[in-house]
């Protein structure tokens, strides 16, 4: 998973559907450097998380904090399928 963000953004990913067990997964978090451009997914460490299996038919909790600090905004997640085809 990747995570993109104007100003910060978190993504949080549960090992089920239960938002009790969700962890932090990713972040694109606030520097003193112009912000994140939309499609940028390796502008600031953390940006990736590590790999992570899903099981088909399984529901998981998702959850993306955004914050925006002034001017525009935007957040986007983007995924790799087993395939390697990115979305």
């Amino acid at each position: 998973f990747w995570i993109s963000g104007d100003d910060e953004a978190e993504l949080f990913l549960s090992s089920d559907a239960d938002a009790v067990n969700r962890k932090r997964i990713a972040r694109c978090p606030s520097t003193t450097q112009a912000a994140v451009s939309f499609g940028k997914w390796e502008d600031r460490p953390g940006q990736r998380s590590e790999p992570v299996t899903l099981e088909a038919g399984r529901r998981y909790y998702v959850e993306v904090l955004h914050k925006e600090h002034g001017g525009s905004d935007h957040v986007a997640v983007g995924w790799q399928l087993p395939d390697g085809t990115m979305e």
